[in-house]
C-alpha cells in the first residue's frame, strides 16, 4: 500500500473513531440522565439479565461513556474500534435474541 493510502486510512480511521466518540458521550449522558428518572417502569426487571431497568441503563450508559473516553482522549485507537465493534455487535446479537425469543442465547452476549 502506498504511503498516501495509509494516510487516507489513518485520517478516515481518526475521523471515525472521534465521531463515533461523541455519539457515544451524547447517548451514554441521555442514558444516565434518564436512569435517574421517576418513571415506574425503570424499577421492573429486565427479562434476559434480571436487573432493574434503572440500573441496566445506568450500567450501559456508563459504558458508552467508557469507550466515548478512550475514543476521544487517548491514542489507542485499535482498542476504541474493537470497543465499537464488540458494543455494536452486543446490541445488535441481543436484538435478534429478543426478536426471534431465543433468550437462551442471550446470557453468551
Amino acid at each position: 500500500m502506498a504511503e498516501s493510502e495509509t494516510s487516507a486510512m489513518n485520517k478516515w480511521a481518526t475521523c471515525f473513531v472521534q465521531s463515533t466518540g461523541i455519539v457515544l458521550t451524547i447517548t451514554g449522558l441521555a442514558k444516565a440522565r434518564n436512569a435517574i428518572g421517576s418513571a415506574p417502569a425503570l424499577d421492573v426487571a429486565d427479562p434476559i439479565v434480571g436487573i432493574a431497568f434503572r440500573h441496566l441503563l445506568l450500567a450501559v450508559g456508563l459504558l458508552e461513556l467508557f469507550i466515548a473516553f478512550f475514543c476521544l482522549f487517548t491514542d489507542k485507537r485499535q482498542f476504541s474500534m474493537l470497543a465499537v465493534v464488540w458494543a455494536g455487535t452486543s446490541y445488535v446479537g441481543q436484538s435478534f435474541c429478543v426478536r426471534f425469543k431465543c433468550l437462551g442465547c442471550c446470557n453468551l452476549l
